[in-house]
């Protein structure tokens, strides 16, 4: 019996200048995938970057992801619905 692949989520920064703003923080998430390391596995490799500016709630958004399992297919759509 083959071992499911485990998928981690992860928060991560962003920096970058906006006109008007300045140099603006933001925060995301990133997706990968670790497997039973015999390259069957399917690769999740993804970024959303740009979700919040408050680390607090993109935390809370990773930590639901991880405790959840969330399927990465579904990322996009639980970010959305996760969102104010």
């Amino acid at each position: 019996m083959r071992e499911q692949t485990k998928i981690i989520y992860r928060m991560i920064e962003t920096t970058e200048y906006v006109m008007d703003s300045g140099i603006v923080t933001t925060y995301g998430v990133s997706c990968s995938s670790g497997g039973a390391g015999d390259g069957r596995d399917q690769a999740c490799d993804q970024i959303i970057p740009n979700i919040s500016t408050r680390p607090s709630f993109v935390e809370e958004l990773v930590d639901r992801l991880n405790i959840h399992n969330a399927a990465p297919v579904h990322l996009k759509d639980l970010i959305d619905d996760f969102l104010p």
